[in-house]
């Protein structure tokens, strides 16, 4: 298969991974900060959503005292999913807006995961 362009050509007799230590080092210096912020948020929120999961069917129980029945189990499921895809959606729609920014939104998510 012949290459697509003369620079494709010349980048692979080169040599070339793909990796630059020089770009790497300018995206810490720029954003780091940032990278490491989100990277903590996302462990944090996967933590505190498996617990969630985790320990749903205990909050089940309390809401439903004394039925065994699997369909009220999953009807507590369905409305506890839909609670949250509700809340995704709201944070999907308000996270660009003007009165909402992204750091109002992560703070006030925080804010309410903590409390």
């Amino acid at each position: 298969m012949p290459l697509a362009s003369p620079a494709l050509s010349a980048a692979k007799e080169a040599a070339v991974i793909g990796f630059d230590v020089q770009s790497l080092k300018c995206t810490f210096e720029h954003s780091g900060e940032r990278l490491i912020a989100t990277a903590g948020a996302w462990f944090c929120n996967d933590i505190f959503f498996y617990g969630n999961k985790l320990f749903s069917h205990i909050f089940i129980a309390a809401l439903s005292p004394g039925n065994k029945s699997v369909w009220t189990g999953w009807l507590w499921n369905l409305v506890n999913a839909g609670v949250s895809l509700c809340g995704y959606y709201l944070a999907s729609f308000l996270i660009d807006t003007k009165f909402v920014v992204v750091n109002k939104c992560n703070n006030s998510a925080s804010s309410w995961t903590l409390s």
